[in-house]
């Protein structure tokens, strides 16, 4: 699927489901796309990945989209998927789905929620919850995630009564009582321009990023850091020269790519969006 402007499809914009049978859904490719929800539909969301089991819905790859402008999550699950490269900005509130407003979710709906990778992305501006978050309901596996070298920009404000402000949201568990399981979150921007940044991380409860990392305990969670990641504009989210955040990534794989196509350096630029060229995947692999 590449190359569409998609705009307020119910449900989801694109949908990758194996939740019943046995048919698998494997391989595929969902590259330089618009996805939109401007017109006033009750339930929209960007997308949504969803196994069963292991092998269902596999070796998935999201990269170089757009996102903007839903009132739903994205959910994002099955194993082994990747989500690289791409733009999610203004969220939107919605009077009917209020209680899950996260950019991402991982959820294991359908059963089966492990060892995806989220690389080198951007959120920019929910001002209703988290921008990223984890939950073990409706009961199931959720382990084993990479979110590495995002940019979670001014994320989980308090616009609904009650809703705690928190930018990144990975609980001990949620709703079932099924435990999260172990996740890798490491060198990602969690930085909101008026007011401090909030976790809420398993037992710990709130916490600043730096407190985070220092509570981070059976899961990895290095190099995460609130800086001011220096975009070159308000709705222009490549990074100034002087952005502490230019080569100062992880590197995790030939697949880094950034939302223009342009391959990653090494080590990368954090975020959605390389400062220069970049290598060709030839130089990368020696490397």
């Amino acid at each position: 699927v590449i190359s569409n402007t998609i705009n307020g499809w119910p449900h989801s914009n694109y949908l990758i489901q194996a939740i019943s049978g046995t048919t698998a859904v494997t391989d595929g490719y969902v590259a330089d796309n618009t996805f939109t929800c401007t017109r006033n539909t009750a339930y929209c969301r960007g997308f949504g990945v969803d196994g069963a089991a292991a092998g269902r819905a596999s070796n998935n790859w999201i990269v170089r989209n757009t996102f903007t402008g839903f009132p739903n999550r994205s959910q994002f699950n099955g194993n082994a998927n990747y989500l690289v490269g791409n733009v999610f900005k203004d969220m939107r509130a919605d009077t009917v789905y209020s209680n899950r407003n996260e950019m991402l979710l991982f959820q294991p709906y359908g059963g089966y929620s492990d060892g995806n990778t989220v690389a080198n992305n951007t959120f920019e501006n929910n001002a209703y919850a988290p921008c990223i978050g984890w939950m073990s309901d409706p009961g199931g596996t959720v382990q084993n995630h990479i979110v590495i070298n995002n940019i979670l920009h001014n994320c989980g404000g308090t616009y609904r009564t009650g809703r705690v402000d928190v930018a990144l949201n990975l609980p001990t568990n949620d709703l079932t009582g099924t435990d999260v399981g172990v996740q890798f979150v490491y060198n990602n921007i969690i930085y909101n321009d008026t007011r401090p940044a909030v976790i809420n991380y398993k037992a710990t409860g709130l916490t600043t990023v730096a407190a985070f990392q220092a509570a981070c305990s059976g899961d990895t969670c290095s190099g995460n850091s609130e800086t001011n990641p220096l975009f070159v504009g308000a709705s222009n989210f490549r990074l100034q020269s002087a952005s502490t955040l230019i080569r100062t990534g992880k590197w995790w794989g030939n697949g880094c790519v950034d939302v223009r196509g342009r391959p990653c350096f090494v080590p990368p630029d954090i975020g959605a969006y390389q400062s220069g060229s970049g290598d060709i995947a030839g130089v990368r692999t020696i490397r």
